[in-house]
């Protein structure tokens, strides 16, 4: 449920949901935590209050006070659980938010994107960023008349290791680039073609093919463009591949992969900005035909699912939640995956400040690239591994 106050005064007031608990969602940090309120009658009542343009974002769960102390009843016995591994789903990532930046009597080197955007657009004549402050998409922006000369170029430094530059994973290595087709594109002087592009997170994104041209030791990604284009906005690139992101004196090095230890720490393991999912494998065995429930450990996410065997997976954004299946397993040995998912915040800033998501928290940063160890990354991982209970059939 998703709540907001559009007015200039404070509000407080009870709200009943249906269900048997309620969890209240930071949605800048992705924290949770529940509300305290009262059961009646299957329903949950507890109290919203919102300051003026506050909102609030609630989780309700749905499990019911019956079939939960049913299952109190019964005399659950923890059993082992062998950890199998953990590995990430799809692809690393790492954003490249500081470049170099040549336009019309301005030249700007080792500055934030945001930094080099406002200064493209004064440099264009305009007085800010068009559609940071405006309603958007209004044809007078997009038919605005650009200057003579107009062009500019942007460098994105990035640093590769020997070792992953020897290795097969770089020629894997991908840029996502908004809007690509505004500029000539290459790395380490050799042109990108985009004829194979792939759209990627939003369809004016695509990614690009990089690793034939990448090396070892600093490289650099060009955009030129031509021209100025209203929609030519400077933004993060973002390197895609198979690599380790590990903090440098400024900015991170791209390292070879590497088997993921435990996934408590995604940063730990080099996958700082990732915010996709993460698959926790593990092993139990049931001497005998038994109904089975988990207990969520503490994680830093946005969601877990829990999937036994092959079965779909039951989706959870609570820490300490208990999951019982609804069916019995067989005697044997079974498999229980725990898939945890990041958050995008981790990925799309703002990086050096705690504020809302306007344009303001990206432009507080440093004015030239910090250590990667700077830079405020959500914390994202499964603290420890879950608790399995066992109840056999036979004493039911």
């Amino acid at each position: 449920l998703f709540f907001a106050n559009p007015t200039q005064v404070p509000l407080s007031t009870m709200v009943a949901v249906e269900g048997s608990g309620v969890i209240a969602f930071d949605t800048q940090s992705g924290r949770q935590s529940p509300l305290a309120g009262e059961q009646q009658a299957g329903r949950m009542i507890a109290r919203l209050t919102l300051s003026p343009g506050e909102h609030a974002l609630w989780w309700v769960q749905s499990e019911q006070p019956v079939a939960r102390a049913r299952s109190e009843r019964l005399e659950w016995k923890s059993i082992p659980l062998d950890f199998s591994g953990c590995e990430p789903v799809e692809p690393n990532v790492v954003p490249l938010d500081y470049c170099d930046y040549f336009g019309p009597a301005t030249e700007l080197t080792n500055v934030s994107t945001i930094a080099a955007d406002t200064a493209n657009w004064h440099a264009q004549g305009f007085n800010q960023n068009l559609w940071r402050v405006s309603i958007q998409f209004k044809r007078t922006f997009v038919d605005a008349k650009v200057r003579k000369n107009s062009g500019f170029t942007l460098r994105y430094p990035f640093h590769v290791s020997e070792r992953l530059a020897q290795s097969a994973e770089i020629w894997g290595l991908a840029a996502a680039v908004e809007r690509p087709w505004l500029y000539e594109i290459s790395c380490n002087g050799i042109p990108i073609s985009q004829d194979a592009s792939q759209p990627w997170f939003d369809e004016d994104t695509r990614l690009l093919r990089i690793g034939e041209a990448a090396a070892q030791g600093t490289n650099v990604l060009e955009l030129h463009a031509p021209e100025f284009h209203v929609l030519a906005e400077i933004m993060p690139v973002v390197l895609r591949g198979q690599f380790r992101a590990i903090p440098r004196g400024n900015g991170f090095l791209l390292e070879s992969v590497s088997p993921w230890k435990d996934g408590r720490h995604w940063g730990m393991e080099g996958w700082p900005f990732y915010p996709w999912k993460v698959d926790y494998r593990y092993r139990f065995s049931t001497l005998s035909e038994s109904l089975v429930r988990v207990t969520i450990p503490d994680f830093g996410g946005s969601a877990i699912g829990v999937q036994f065997d092959d079965a779909p997976p039951d989706w959870s954004c609570q820490n300490g939640r208990t999951i019982e299946l609804p069916y019995s397993l067989p005697a044997g040995g079974h498999t229980l995956r725990m898939i945890l998912c990041g958050n995008l915040k981790n990925l799309l800033g703002p990086h050096f400040h705690d504020g809302l998501p306007g344009a303001w928290s990206w432009e507080n940063c440093p004015s030239s690239q910090p250590s990667g160890s700077a830079y405020r990354i959500e914390s994202t991982g499964l603290a420890c591994a879950p608790q399995i209970e066992v109840v056999p059939t036979a004493r039911l």
